[in-house]
C-alpha cells in the first residue's frame, strides 16, 4: 500500500532533518550549532618594511629599527629605495648591512622629477597581493604616499609611518598609526662619516692579521686607473666600453649583501674571496670583475677597500688568497 502524501511529507523531513545534522556535526564537531569556518581564521601577519632613502636620511635609520624591534609580527621584507648613483645616498651602505636592508636602485627619469615614489608604490601593491603582507612600516614623510596609504588601507591592510617633524598632516591622518622621529644627534667620530666620503689614510688593522690592502695589491688601488697597464693596442676597445663600466659604488652594495648573505662566514665576519665570488653571482647572475672596469675580483675588492676604508678591510688568509669582511657586521657579531 503506497504511503499517504501526509506519511510522504513528514519522511522528506525526517530525511532533511537527518541530513542537516549529518552536516552540521561534520562542520562543528563539538557543538551542535552551525558556524562559518572562515570566520574563526586569523590571517597570519606579515610585515613588510618600506623606506624612502631620499625623503628619509641614513642618519634615522638606527630609530626606525628600534621601533620595529616591537614588531610582533615577522619582518618579510625590508627595503631601501633610492638612486644609489647620488654620493648624497651612499651614506646608506652601514645601515643597508648592519639592518640587512635591500637596495633597490630608481634613477632620475627627467630633470626635476623623482621616481622614487612611484616605484615604492607599485612594489608595495605587488607586495600586498603576491606576498599577502598585512602590515606596511613606511619611512618617508612625503604626501604624495597619501593615496597608496589609502588604497592599502582600503585593502584591510595596517600601515604605519615613522617620519620626522616635517611630515605632512594628510599622512599623519591617512595611515593606521604615526611614529615621530626625533632629530638624531651629530656624528661624535670620524667612523659615523658618511660612506660617500673617502679619507685618504688607510685605517689601522683590528687585528695581527688585518689590512687596508695587502701589498700584493697595492697596484690596484684607485689612485691609478683599473685599466692601467694594457697595451696599446687595446686603448681603443677601453675607450669605447669605458661608457659601460659600472660604478664602484653598485660593487660595494653588491658586496655588503654579499659578505652578510655568505654561507661560510667565520665568528669575526670574514669571508673567504672565493666563497664571496660564488655570492656575488648569486646575488647578480651578470656580475664581472670586468664589468667595473678590473680584471680580477681581488682588484675589485682592493678597490672597494680603498673607497670605502670605514666598511671593508682586507687580510691575508689560508686557503684564500684574500678574505674579506664589512666592519660593522664584524663589530655586531664581536
Amino acid at each position: 500500500m503506497p504511503p499517504s502524501p501526509s506519511n510522504l511529507s513528514l519522511k522528506l523531513i525526517n530525511d532533511a532533518f537527518h541530513q542537516l545534522t549529518r552536516t552540521n556535526h561534520q562542520l562543528t564537531p563539538t557543538t551542535n550549532s552551525i558556524t562559518t569556518p572562515a570566520t574563526l581564521i586569523v590571517p597570519e601577519r606579515r610585515v613588510a618594511l618600506l623606506i624612502d632613502g631620499e625623503n628619509c636620511p641614513a642618519t634615522y635609520a638606527e630609530q626606525v629599527m628600534r621601533h620595529l624591534a616591537h614588531e610582533p609580527g615577522p619582518i618579510v621584507v625590508r627595503r631601501v629605495y633610492a638612486n644609489w648613483s647620488l654620493p648624497n645616498n651612499h651614506s646608506w651602505i652601514e645601515p643597508v648591512a648592519r639592518y640587512d636592508l635591500r637596495p633597490i636602485h630608481q634613477g632620475r627619469v627627467a630633470t626635476n622629477k623623482n621616481a622614487i615614489d612611484i616605484l615604492l608604490t607599485v612594489e608595495a601593491m605587488e607586495l600586498l597581493y603576491q606576498e599577502r603582507i598585512t602590515c606596511f612600516y613606511l619611512a618617508a614623510s612625503d604626501s604624495d604616499y597619501t593615496p597608496l596609504i589609502n588604497r592599502l588601507r582600503a585593502a584591510g591592510a595596517e600601515v604605519i609611518v615613522i617620519g620626522n617633524g616635517h611630515t605632512s598632516d594628510a599622512l599623519k591622518e591617512a595611515c593606521t598609526r604615526f611614529i615621530p622621529l626625533s632629530k638624531p644627534e651629530p656624528a661624535k667620530s670620524d667612523e659615523n662619516a658618511s660612506m660617500a666620503e673617502v679619507t685618504p689614510p688607510q685605517p689601522a688593522p683590528t687585528s695581527p692579521h688585518a689590512m687596508a690592502a695587502p701589498p700584493s695589491l697595492a697596484a690596484t688601488q684607485p689612485s691609478a686607473s683599473p685599466l692601467a697597464g694594457q697595451s696599446a693596442s687595446s686603448t681603443a676597445t677601453t675607450d669605447s666600453t669605458a661608457a659601460t663600466i659600472r660604478p664602484l659604488y653598485e660593487a660595494a652594495f653588491l658586496m655588503v649583501q654579499a659578505i652578510c648573505q655568505a654561507p661560510k662566514r667565520d665568528h669575526e665576519g670574514w669571508v673567504g674571496i672565493g666563497v664571496l665570488g660564488q655570492q656575488l653571482r648569486r646575488l647578480d647572475r651578470t656580475f664581472t670583475a670586468n664589468q667595473f672596469g678590473y680584471s680580477k675580483l681581488s682588484q675589485l675588492i682592493a678597490a672597494c677597500v680603498a673607497e670605502y676604508p670605514h666598511s671593508f678591510e682586507l687580510r691575508e688568509s689560508n686557503p684564500y688568497p684574500l678574505d674579506v669582511r664589512h666592519k660593522v657586521r664584524a663589530a655586531i657579531l664581536g
